[in-house]
């Protein structure tokens, strides 16, 4: 049976609604990890690496949620510092060209760790667990905090 003239079928009205949810929940994670407040202290690495130029893609298709994250780390201690870059149930998939810093993976998160001060390009490629909470589609995971950028973009089975 048709339906009325100007609405959408159940079916598609229930999926953009998921997939305006599963939006509005990348973004506020995204903007909760760039708000969290980080204090400066010298006996801590890792309050000594600042994220710049921060942008997170996603592409959602299907059951899976593959995002690209791009940045450039600013490492203020010539003696380098440490990121803690990911948290959660995500997977690498592929780490850009990084010669000057190496990836170190704990229970639940992965970690740059940079050698040495200055600007470095970062590439990181991964897949984020997708599971159903109440009939929706949802992703858990924390990223560095960084500087607020307007930039996120999410594709839903290849379009933007």
């Amino acid at each position: 049976m048709d339906d009325p003239p100007g609405q959408k079928p159940d079916r598609e009205v229930k999926n953009l609604m998921k997939t305006v949810l599963f939006l509005s929940c990348c973004l506020t994670l995204f903007l909760s990890a760039c708000v969290t407040p980080t204090t400066k202290q010298t006996s801590n690495p890792a309050n000594k690496v600042a994220l710049e130029d921060f942008k997170l893609v996603g592409d959602l298709t299907g059951e899976q949620a593959i995002f690209t994250l791009t940045a450039t780390a600013h490492v203020d201690d010539s003696k380098g510092g440490t990121l803690d870059l990911l948290e959660g149930t995500v997977a690498l998939t592929e780490v850009g060209t990084h010669d000057k810093w190496r990836v170190r993976a704990e229970q639940n998160r992965f970690l740059l760790e940079f050698d040495r001060g200055g600007k470095f390009p970062i590439q990181v490629k991964f897949n984020a667990a997708v599971r159903e909470r109440q009939n929706w589609k949802v992703v858990d995971f924390r990223i560095a905090p960084s500087s607020v950028q307007p930039i996120i973009r999410v594709r839903r089975g290849g379009k933007n």
